[in-house]
């Protein structure tokens, strides 16, 4: 993280240089800048006002930043809404968008910028490999929290201790990481092939075809085309770890395409919510789930 924000323009590296000695950046989740108004930085240990209101051209050199000069080069990214950058930090970004068609096609002025900080917590997952692998049998699982949630933390150390065999024989895992949030920067263990900004679905598929998985590991399932690669998975025997947005199980059966995949996992694991995340609330498998 500290080289990531000591590129910033001024003042950011010497802000964040003096928040660092109060709050370790292990415990930072966002830092939220919005022109006009105090930076905002969010920890695991509450909120924190910054002495820095940044104006429009303070935004604007970040975005000139983290776009390499280059807003038409980020334009797929922004018509989703975020950057993600090196090191696997994602940028929400607001503001007035141009549309083409009645869709977002890119924005013509940046007033917002939410920097989430990526985190690298090694042994964070441990705690699930009991439920993800009972009785050393790896199953099928999905990961649930809300935003913040620590599931892309977890995800990834979950892949690498299948990949390095820590406690259960080694695997040969593929990570499908989209948006290039898990894999860039961090120990995804020896074993480990990643297809780095391949949609998940087509990823999954090609994994299955070519790279002779052991495990398949994806972030936030819940497109259309994503049940199809699932059961093809399903199909080859293939144990898949994924990720979803929820808070309990009635979000998951009310959403119209991710209701559909939960009988292809085996457990649903539901984490905690800041401010102190990536804690296991509740874990249910699957036909407990479909029965309630």
């Amino acid at each position: 993280m500290d080289a990531f924000w000591k590129s910033w323009p001024s003042p950011w590296p010497s802000l964040l240089e003096k928040v660092r000695q109060k709050v370790p950046p292990s415990r930072w989740m966002e830092i939220r800048i919005r022109a006009g108004k105090p930076a905002l930085l969010r920890t695991l240990d509450g909120d924190l006002f910054l002495p820095f209101a940044a104006s429009s051209e303070d935004v604007g050199r970040l975005v000139a930043l983290f776009t390499e000069g280059s807003l038409h080069a980020w334009e797929e990214e922004l018509a989703a809404g975020f950057l993600t950058l090196p090191g696997g930090h994602r940028v929400g970004v607001a503001g007035r968008t141009a549309l083409q068609g009645g869709r977002v096609r890119t924005f013509r002025e940046i007033t917002s910028l939410n920097v989430r900080v990526a985190r690298e917590v090694k042994g964070a997952a441990r705690p699930l490999l009991p439920h993800v692998a009972p009785g050393g049998r790896l199953e099928s699982a999905l990961l649930v929290a809300p935003p913040g949630g620590g599931k892309t933390t977890l995800l990834r150390d979950l892949v690498r201790i299948l990949s390095e065999g820590e406690g259960l024989p080694p695997r040969q895992v593929v990570l499908i990481d989209e948006r290039g949030e898990i894999s860039p920067g961090f120990d995804v263990g020896p074993r480990t092939d990643v297809l780095l900004f391949c949609p998940k679905a087509q990823g999954m598929v090609m994994a299955l075809r070519s790279l002779g998985p052991e495990v398949l590991a994806v972030d936030e399932v819940g497109r259309r085309e994503d049940g199809e690669a699932l059961n093809e998975a399903a199909r080859g025997g293939i144990p898949v770890l994924a990720t979803a947005h929820g808070e309990r199980l009635q979000d998951l059966q009310d959403h119209p395409l991710l209701s559909p995949l939960l009988p292809l996992f085996a457990r649903i694991l539901f984490l905690s919510a800041p401010p102190r995340p990536g804690q296991l609330v509740e874990v249910l498998s699957v036909r407990e789930a479909i029965l309630r």
